[in-house]
């Protein structure tokens, strides 16, 4: 395609050259069917030695790892190289052998990926991305979140509009859009007359693909199906012109392009197996644009796609495909069939052990279909909806819920599933509300230990809702009526730390741990984040810190890595309070990419919320707006006022660094409304000194006002800017912070007692209260605050070099493998974390010994790593 679209393909080289240069690249073309999404891909990777490519089928969707399997085709002799646990992880997917989960499918081709990417630049090309099964879909949305370092690039080519929704909006993404009239007009050529060439480009609206399927189509039909329906969607009149086609086929050919349109395996010997014993003839070209398979698919009547179905049952089990003929068969099969349905139920276990929660949904969904007891049907929707949960589909398995619900289903685990659909993707005041109810009805039944674990999760929904008395409730309803003394006493310290204080009997998480009640110690996940939120909030954040690394880690190699999401939140949390902001950053970053893979929007934004704040506070403002914009959309939606309050905070911050007086009033104002979705009392507290500062640069002092409940430090601090007793109330926020694990706060409180004391006239005084927060600035990596210090201090006739930093040439990539090993991970467990293997890590460690001047990695610990190269962008 020569006409325009120069732009575009300028942003597809960028990916190509950021691939080849070792920076990997993804790029999400979007656009209706024919627009060019195909023709432009392909001219961009024309001169790529290195290219693999598959194309969704739509008769493949459910088919579990159909895509990844064509995918992978050429690196098979390669899986062998792999970590066994990887390698075997990836063979089940591949090949149905042996048990495995989505993630760990996931992480184990982003290694093979990766690794064969080292050798030479590695691009992938996928074309009608929205018709791959779900399972490689995820694989390679999960590989395109994790790019930054190599030299592996994607390109994904997606049609939209389409019925089938790929959420791609964390990634670049370029929308093409009709070519001009004269563009148009010149790719057509010659037309019957002017009025036809401006019915076709009126129709066409500079679709390539239309404007050359309308131009040889029949001028006079075109003008009628004009005139009577006005201007349709291209879709629609592309489905138009093939459908005519199709209709005007001798009917034996259209029931053989039905054929081939509902075959799933693309193997000519099935499709001619099939048409054989419907003794029907063979068709050449069959299908030129995908939009023609799908016509040819759903223009057929329902008898000719079972009779199709039917024949392609046969035609596999001849080769020993018998899951897939089942497949078939179920498609085939209008009535009930229980012999069936149980065989489908068989496979669908066994597509759950080998990883692939999608086709197992849809085999439970089919069997349901076929059940002939009231009974089974609705136990297989209810199986159905915790696959769909569990693969990372929230609203699918909320309709499940509710359809097992309406078949007659009950019991313990439908009612705990909905409570968890609801805590990781509801409204957080409705999460609530459904997570007591749940609990009550548990209770009722006699299910105590369950009812507990609702109660607690309910917790955690309410505090998102600034509903903290609501959770308090929740936490001691457990702690004042279970049985058992470990229930009630998990009760009694959740409730403490719903309150914002810590109790000193739980400061020590493995303490908690160890005193678990008996269901939850036997708990995959549970064991861990539950103790991990009773303590994240105590005196001790190293030792929280520690035992949140490992409850990540244990999670992770056990396979949970959809849970993970939560307890790395937490994680980079205690590591922003301690100013391990190189870590924090990292383990956000993972965070975020698995709340994306697994569909948890409450935790994604509460993850894009504590990056805002990391990337204002190290002058990345840009980046903090765009991550705070889309924590504040994400966080709206599901009524989670703790990340909005968060966000807000973040975008406020960003302001006053911008120079900007009076949007950071208006926006911390707002945390502090009861009446603002963004108000949110723990977070009103944690931003008081911010807010009083920003008031006062407007030339307002308002003191806090009574009563304000929060840590002794921010009102002390709160209470010096606003001007009340400021000395005495500096010095006293100081010596709180000086033990209190949270260098930036105590930075912060330094810069502004020495700006005080500078502007009181004793410039002496503030020089040391300034060099004490430019050094913390400068380890923070919080450049526009180092730089405030500064310029605090020339004022003062003194000066601080700015710190030197051994690590500024190392790429993304090296620096984050470089923080991993400085902490004594070894190589195996930096790509563990990472999704590397083991040698992978050591290349990049040898690069970073090199750039950075040292030979040991108990070295890497005595260097400055906290202001290199950015991070990969969120």
């Amino acid at each position: 395609m020569g006409y325009g679209r120069d732009l575009e393909r300028n942003a597809l080289a960028e990916v190509v050259t950021a691939t080849r240069g070792g920076q990997g690249g993804v790029l999400v073309v979007r656009g209706e069917a024919g627009i060019g999404k195909t023709t432009l891909i392909d001219r961009a990777v024309e001169d790529v030695p290195r290219v693999l490519r598959v194309r969704g089928v739509e008769s493949e969707v459910e088919l579990a790892f159909s895509g990844l399997h064509r995918l992978l085709t050429p690196l098979r002799s390669e899986v062998d190289s792999l970590p066994r646990n990887r390698a075997e992880a990836l063979r089940a997917a591949l090949d149905g052998d042996g048990p495995a989960t989505d993630l760990r499918v996931c992480a184990a081709a982003h290694e093979l990926l990766t690794t064969a990417a080292e050798r030479e630049p590695l691009l992938i090309v996928a074309d009608d991305a929205q018709h791959l099964d779900r399972a490689s879909l995820a694989v390679l949305l999960f590989c395109a979140r994790r790019l930054t370092g190599t030299s592996l690039g994607i390109l994904m080519a997606v049609r939209d509009p389409g019925r089938r929704a790929v959420d791609t909006h964390d990634l670049p993404e370029l929308r093409l859009t009709g070519l001009d009239r004269d563009e148009a007009a010149a790719l057509i050529g010659d037309v019957a007359d002017a009025g036809t060439l401006e019915l076709l480009l009126d129709t066409a609206r500079g679709n390539p693909l239309a404007l050359t399927r309308l131009a040889a189509a029949d001028p006079s039909r075109l003008t009628a199906d004009a005139l009577l329906t006005g201007s349709v969607p291209v879709d629609d009149v592309l489905r138009r012109v093939f459908r005519d086609r199709f209709d005007a086929l001798p009917e034996p050919e259209r029931r053989s392009l039905l054929v081939a349109a509902a075959d799933d395996t693309g193997r000519a010997e099935i499709i001619a197996a099939a048409r054989e014993q419907l003794g029907l003839p063979e068709v050449p070209g069959e299908f030129e644009h995908p939009l023609a398979r799908s016509v040819a698919y759903h223009a057929a009547t329902g008898p000719d796609r079972r009779a199709a179905h039917a024949a392609l049952a046969a035609a596999v089990s001849e080769v020993d495909e018998h899951v897939r003929a089942r497949r078939h068969r179920a498609l085939a099969t209008e009535r009930p069939d229980e012999n069936l349905a149980a065989a489908l139920e068989r496979d669908a276990r066994a597509d759950g052990g080998r990883g692939s929660m999608a086709a197992t949904t849809s085999a439970l969904l089919h069997a349901a279909r076929l059940s002939t007891r009231p009974a089974d049907r609705a136990r297989r929707i209810a199986h159905a909806a915790h696959t769909a949960w569990k693969s990372g589909h929230p609203t699918l398995a909320r309709s499940l819920v509710e359809s097992a619900e309406r078949a007659g289903a009950g019991g313990v685990e439908l009612i705990r599933l909905r409570g968890l659909i609801d805590l990781h993707s509801g409204h957080r005041a409705t999460a609530y509300a459904e997570l007591v109810r749940g609990a009550a009805n548990l209770r009722r039944h006699g299910h105590l230990d369950q009812a507990a674990e609702l109660s607690f999760m309910a917790v955690d929904a309410a505090l998102h809702a600034d509903m903290r008395d609501e959770a308090v409730a929740a936490a001691t309803g457990v702690a004042e009526t279970h049985p058992d003394p470990a229930y009630r006493r998990y009760g009694r310290w959740l409730a403490t730390a719903a309150t914002g204080r810590f109790d000193a009997s739980a400061a020590d998480p493995w303490a908690v741990h160890d005193a678990a009640p008996a269901t939850i110690a036997r708990s995959g996940a549970h064991r861990w984040i539950f103790p991990l939120a009773i303590g994240r909030g105590s005196s001790d954040p190293r030792r929280a810190r520690e035992f949140a690394l490992t409850a990540c880690e244990q999670m992770r190699a056990t396979g949970m890595l959809a849970l993970c999401a939560t307890p790395t939140l937490w994680l980079a949390e205690l590591e922003h309070r301690l100013g391990m902001w190189t870590e924090a950053l990292e383990h956000a970053r993972e965070g975020l990419a698995l709340a994306r893979d697994s569909g948890q929007p409450v935790t994604e934004a509460d993850l894009l919320a504590l990056l805002a704040l990391l990337h204002a506070d190290r002058g990345e403002l840009a980046e903090a707006e765009r991550c705070a914009s889309r924590a504040l959309d994400l966080a709206r939606a599901h009524g989670n006022r703790l990340a909005a309050a968060r966000a807000t905070w973040a975008s406020g911050r960003a302001a006053a660094l911008r120079g900007d007086a009076a949007r950071p009033v208006e926006l911390l104002a707002a945390i502090g409304s009861g009446r603002d979705d963004r108000g949110h009392r723990a977070v009103r507290a944690e931003s008081l000194p911010d807010a009083v500062e920003a008031a006062v640069r407007c030339g307002s002092a308002p003191a806090p006002e009574p009563g304000v409940d929060g840590p002794e430090w921010t009102v002390e601090l709160a209470l010096a800017l606003s001007g009340c007793e400021p000395e005495r109330r500096f010095l006293h926020a100081l010596s709180l912070l000086d033990g209190a694990e949270r260098p930036y706060e105590l930075a912060r409180a330094a810069l502004a007692y020495g700006r005080w004391l500078r502007r009181a006239r004793r410039p002496r005084d503030a020089r040391e209260p300034l060099r004490r927060a430019a050094r913390l600035f400068d380890e923070l990596g919080a450049v526009p605050w180092a730089t405030s210090a500064r310029d605090e201090l020339r004022a003062c006739g003194d000066a601080v070099p700015r710190a030197a930093t051994a690590a500024a040439g190392l790429t993304s990539r090296e620096l984050t493998v470089a923080a991993l090993a400085a902490r004594g991970l070894s190589n195996r467990e930096i790509g563990a974390r990472l999704f590397l293997s083991p040698r992978t890590v050591g290349y990049h460690l040898a690069k970073v010994f090199t750039k950075v001047g040292v030979s040991a990695r108990g070295q890497l610990r005595g260097v400055d790593l906290s202001s290199a190269a950015k991070l990969p962008a969120t």
